[in-house]
Order: structure tokens, then C-alpha cells, then sequence
């Protein structure tokens, strides 16, 4: 019965004690013990134990087991946990305040009135670089630059109980000086009386770190915005320099439009013009045609007829010179080989000589301005008038009988010059031909032509026919 009279007994100077601190504790007396945890399970051990190892025995004269040591197995748990908020009923606010400044990461100093260190903590100590003898005794002054905010911080917390904050530097042992906020504390017992000093600081160094970088963003923002303006600025005055050269633009493009609109109304004018003055020559060279021919249905005889005749087929040859001329695209050039297609059938069909002579043209689609179009045209004729009518006339011999008649006519390049060939295999001129001698007007009309009109040269072959050929430097005849 001894163990068990033991824990009865330690039982109950534990509930004793605890109910003692539970009702000195503050109102809020959950925050270290619980009455449902602690005071519940001790009670009922004390009862349980009690009645079946001393009120049990009594009232049935018997000895019952002893169980209180198996009880107390459960019951150690709950006197663990007794314990343990005894311990926290106990912790004083001394020991609660050396716990805060173990832990705190900012500097603080615990000072007399005199501003002479008593204690710290270790982040501070790690700041300053030393070891706590040479901090803890020394003064305040020691370890700070700015003395003269010191002593005025510490008259100010003498007379209202706190000052601050201040801007203040550390100064380390070994390094540059630390910014901090510091604020003063005074601090007193329950008495009231005074004994000393608290110095809370603040490190500010990441507060500077941001503090610079939002100054240097805002510079930089600063920039920007006066870029932005400047670009805001040239923006206003490209656009308007755009604006005034599109306004410009728009007044040429219209100015143009009305210029083109003239030019074309012009050019129509022009067209028509030309068409009718096309029309006109055409229409007089096509009277000086009939005349001539009328005249030549006169009193006159065949030679004289005949002049009226050559007379009319030159102006005839002019006409289709305006003819080819007015059903072109450019009225200064002259399809010259559709001019000579065309005059060797006209010539073909008045000579009476269609199926009877085989005409071979080789000429080229190259055009020739009008200016040398007429004085062409005008040869080609005389030419062509020369070969169907001298060639092949009854009487005359042949220089091969037995050939058939054949007349060739070319108009291709040669180097820088072009030539007109016109080629037949009839009897030829006679053996003393002399162009100055000659009573006929056709060759040297030609040979006038294009000496003075085409600046070029005209030279005749006789072998086996006739053949003349003209020269003429294609610079001043091609366009």
C-alpha cells in the first residue's frame, strides 16, 4: 500500500498546486493549462484510486488487488502534461522578453539612462563585427556617427517616454556605416520607476537599395517620356510634312489629270485633224490623177499620151505613199513594204502582165518616216514603170528567150546602209547607155531623187538583164 499512498499523495499535491497558479493565472487562464485536459484526469485518478484502495476494503472487510500502479500507467500522460503547463504558468516576461531578443533579425540595444549598453542581441553583434565584452558596457555613442541625435533622442524618451524615428548609421568595426531607423524606447517596472533605455533600429539598406533603383527607373522613366514627347513631336511634324505633300500630290495629280485630259483632247483634235488633211491630199492627188488622165484622152499622140500616163502614175504612187501613211498607227512612219506589195500588183495589172511575169519581193517590215517615204516611193515607182515596160517590149531581144519573165525586188538592210534592188532578166539597156544622154525623164529623176533627197548613191549592172541598185545610209531614212 505504499506506492499507491505515494502516488495518491503526489496526486494530490499536484492538483493543489496547479489549481493554485490556474485562479493567480489571467483571465485568459486556456492559453498554459486546459481544466478538461489536467484537472479532469488527476481528479478522477485521486477518486479512483482512493475509493478501491482505502473506502473498498473498509465497506467489504476484505483486500481488494491493488491497482493503482496500472491505473497510474495511464495516468503518467496526463502528469507529463501538468508538468508541462506548470512550467509554461511559470515562464516570466523576463524570459519571454530574452527569447524575443535572441530571435529578433534587427539591431537592438538595451541601455541605462546614460545610454550605456547592457545588453543585445546577436544580429547586431554580427553587424558590428565584435564580440559581445566589447559591446556590452560600452556607450551608445561608441557605435553610432550622428552623437548629437543620441543625446537629443535620449532627453526627448527621458520626458515623453519614447522619440523617433531617427535616421542613424552603425558603425561597424570593419566596413561602411549601416543605415538605420531607430526608435527609443523607455522602459519601467510595475513601479513605474525607470531603468533605462530600449534602441529598436530598422536596417534600411534594402529600403536604399529600392529607394535607388525606383529613383533610377523613374530617371529612366523620366527619359522615356521625354523621348516619347520628342518622338510624339517629330511624329506631329512628319505627319504634317505627309499631310502638306499629300495635299501637294493631290493638287499635281489633279493638275496632271487636267493636263492629260488637254493633251488627249489634243491629240483627238489632232487625229481628226490629220485624218482630214489626210483625207484632203488624198483626195486632191486623186483629182490631179483624173485630170492628168482626162488630159491625156486629148489630140495627142502616143508619146505624148504616154508622158500624161508615167505623169499620173507618179502621183499615183505618192497616193499610196498617204494612203499606207493614213491606215498607220504613227502618221511620221510608212509601211514601205505594203506600199511596194501593193504597187507591183496596181503596176502588174495596167501593164497587162498578171500570170505573165513571176515578181519575187524580198523588202523588210522596218517603217521609214515620211520624209523620205515620198522620194522612196516615187523610185520605186519610176523603177518598177522602168522594168514592165522596158524589159520585156516587143522587138527587143531577149537576154534569155527561153527563161520566163522574172522581175525581183529587194529592200534590206546592208551594214549601216539600206538598199533597193530591182532586178529583171529582159533585154537590158543598150550597150552606149549613158544616164546623162538620156532622153527619158524616169532615171534621172531617180538619180536626182536620191542624190539630193536621200543623200545616198544609185548604181546599174546589165548582165543577163537589168539591175539597179540604191544605196542610202539608214541613219537618215529608218526611224
Amino acid at each position: 500500500l505504499i506506492f499507491p499512498a505515494l502516488l495518491l499523495v503526489l496526486n494530490a499535491v499536484l492538483l493543489i498546486s496547479m489549481l493554485i497558479k490556474w485562479k493567480q493565472s489571467p483571465p485568459d487562464r486556456s492559453r498554459f493549462v486546459r481544466f478538461s485536459v489536467v484537472f479532469f484526469p488527476l481528479v478522477f485518478f485521486l477518486g479512483f484510486s482512493a475509493f478501491f484502495e482505502f473506502i473498498l476494503p473498509v465497506l467489504t472487510g476484505k483486500p481488494v488487488p491493488v491497482i493503482t500502479p496500472w491505473v497510474g500507467i495511464v495516468w503518467f500522460p496526463f502528469l507529463f502534461y501538468a508538468f508541462r503547463g506548470f512550467q509554461n504558468a511559470r515562464y516570466s516576461p523576463a524570459n519571454a522578453g530574452e527569447f524575443v531578443l535572441k530571435k529578433m533579425k534587427q539591431p537592438v540595444f538595451l541601455c541605462d539612462t546614460d545610454l550605456q549598453v547592457i545588453r543585445t542581441n546577436q544580429h547586431t553583434l554580427s553587424l558590428l563585427g565584435s564580440l559581445p565584452r566589447s559591446v556590452i558596457g560600452g556607450d551608445l555613442f561608441d557605435f553610432f556617427r550622428e552623437s548629437d541625435v543620441l543625446n537629443e533622442s535620449r532627453k526627448t524618451t527621458l520626458e515623453n517616454g519614447h522619440s523617433g524615428p531617427h535616421g542613424l548609421h552603425l558603425m561597424p568595426a570593419n566596413g561602411d556605416a549601416i543605415p538605420l531607423q531607430v526608435h527609443f524606447l523607455l522602459v519601467r517596472d510595475f513601479f513605474n520607476d525607470v531603468h533605462g533605455l530600449a534602441v529598436f533600429c530598422k536596417d534600411k539598406r534594402e529600403l536604399h537599395h529600392l529607394a535607388s533603383m525606383w529613383r533610377q527607373r523613374r530617371k529612366q522613366w523620366a527619359g522615356l517620356l521625354k523621348r516619347r514627347k520628342r518622338l510624339e513631336s517629330e511624329l506631329s511634324r512628319i505627319n504634317s510634312e505627309l499631310a502638306q505633300s499629300y495635299r501637294e500630290l493631290q493638287l499635281r495629280i489633279s493638275e496632271s489629270l487636267r493636263l492629260e485630259q488637254k493633251i488627249e483632247s489634243e491629240l483627238s483634235e489632232r487625229e481628226v485633224l490629220i485624218n482630214e488633211i489626210h483625207s484632203r491630199v488624198i483626195y486632191n492627188l486623186n483629182l490631179i490623177v483624173s485630170l492628168v488622165l482626162s488630159q491625156a484622152e486629148g489630140p495627142f499622140t502616143g508619146i505624148s499620151r504616154r508622158k500624161f500616163t508615167e505623169l499620173a502614175q507618179r502621183v499615183r504612187s505618192i497616193l499610196l505613199v498617204h494612203e499606207h501613211l493614213y491606215l498607220s498607227v504613227n502618221y511620221s512612219e510608212v509601211d514601205f513594204s505594203g506600199f511596194i506589195r501593193k504597187l507591183a500588183v496596181e503596176l502588174l495589172a495596167y501593164y497587162e502582165l498578171e500570170g505573165k511575169v513571176d515578181v519575187e519581193l524580198k523588202v523588210s517590215d522596218k517603217f521609214i518616216d515620211i520624209e523620205k517615204a515620198i522620194p522612196m516611193g516615187i523610185i520605186a515607182n519610176e523603177l518598177l514603170n522602168n522594168a514592165f515596160f522596158h524589159a520585156w517590149r516587143p522587138g527587143r531581144a531577149a537576154a534569155a528567150p527561153t527563161e520566163p519573165k522574172r522581175l525581183s525586188v529587194g529592200f534590206f538592210p546592208a551594214g549601216k546602209s539600206w538598199q533597193l534592188q530591182v532586178t529583171d532578166n529582159g533585154s537590158g539597156l543598150p550597150e552606149d547607155f549613158r544616164l546623162a544622154s538620156c532622153e527619158t525623164m524616169g532615171l534621172p529623176l531617180v538619180d536626182i531623187l536620191v542624190r539630193e533627197q536621200l543623200g545616198g548613191t544609185m548604181s546599174l549592172a546589165t548582165l543577163d538583164g537589168t539591175s539597179i541598185r540604191i544605196t542610202f545610209p539608214s541613219s537618215q531614212s529608218l526611224g
